[in-house]
């Protein structure tokens, strides 16, 4: 959780991020590569080797 707080501490940190800050280092933690999710946003830059939208991809897949 070293990472957690050390990222809180940059400046322009939105305090309201902290927790799929927190999600994020412990699935990575915990050796998850692939991650879905609709707040791709928070996620994406943390380390995963893929994040998605599922339901965007569900979209396209009916296209």
């Amino acid at each position: 959780m070293e990472n957690v707080w050390k990222s809180t501490g940059e400046e322009g940190f939105a305090f309201r991020r902290i927790i799929d800050l927190r999600l994020g280092q412990t699935l990575l933690y915990a050796g998850v590569t692939h991650f879905a999710t609709s707040n791709v946003k928070d996620f994406k830059q943390l380390g995963f080797e893929k994040v998605w939208n599922p339901f965007t991809e569900l979209t396209k897949l009916s296209e």
